[in-house]
């Protein structure tokens, strides 16, 4: 779709200006001044431009068409490709050194996803991995086509691959790889990540050293599966009514 600021500024200045604007706009999550900092940095109304489109529709759009970063790539993959009925999808998990972008569980199988644009470096990409692969049972790179090569000579075999590209009104993705199941899932790890509250829930003590002895790696790794589905169904359904 064509809009009339296509017209006003080159490819270059729209990409500048929607940076500006998107960093603008996160110090104001809930999207109220929109309409303001959208005529600051376009400089032109807001009607003019998208009449009586609502404002989430026009945030996503102005992503899409002008500067595809995490956010973007995020809304667009959780809507493409995770969007399952029975799925719980959320962002920003920490583990260990590092915060997964995506993540999923599916039918008692976890899925770990690394977003990687045009604008990110893959320096902390080994890094990343390797401490998701303590965790997840199958792990993703969703990366820019530019950044593809780049990104095979980092990532183990073990490890699967997504690249992107736009046909204007969505991204398209393009499984270049399928992740295996990862075998260096650390129980240690996985229980100094789980809440005391789901420890106690699930094996009737918080001493990790306990449970090691007393409960098996399988029964550890399913614990932690359905710890993650309760702890952001919620959070999750909240989500979907904002992508649907």
């Amino acid at each position: 779709m064509e809009l009339i600021i296509d017209y006003m500024y080159s490819k270059k200045d729209l990409e500048k200006r929607t940076m500006l604007f998107y960093g603008a706009l996160q110090h104001d999550q809930s999207l109220t001044n929109f309409i303001d900092l959208f005529e600051k940095y376009y400089e032109i109304g807001y009607v003019l431009v998208f009449k009586d489109f609502p404002i989430r529709e026009a945030f996503e759009m102005l992503l899409l068409k002008y500067y595809r970063n995490e956010h973007c790539i995020k809304y667009q993959f959780i809507k493409s490709k995770l969007n399952m009925s029975d799925s719980i999808n959320y962002a920003e998990l920490p583990v260990n050194n590092s915060r997964t972008d995506l993540f999923t569980v599916y039918k008692n199988k976890t899925f770990t996803f690394e977003i990687k644009t045009k604008y990110d470096t893959t320096k902390r990409l080994e890094k990343q991995l390797s401490d998701y692969s303590m965790f997840f049972d199958f792990i993703y790179v969703i990366c820019d086509g530019g950044k593809l090569s780049s990104v095979e000579n980092k990532i183990p075999s073990y490890c699967g691959i997504y690249t992107y590209e736009s046909n204007s009104k969505k991204l398209i993705f393009k499984k270049m790889r399928e992740a295996k199941k990862n075998k260096n899932i650390d129980e240690s790890s996985i229980l100094s990540e789980m809440w005391l509250s789901e420890k106690h829930f699930y094996f009737k003590t918080i001493d990790e050293e306990k449970i090691k002895v007393n409960f098996s790696q399988e029964k550890i790794c399913s614990s932690f599966k359905k710890a993650l589905a309760t702890r952001y169904d919620s959070r999750w359904n909240k989500l979907k009514l904002v992508i649907a």
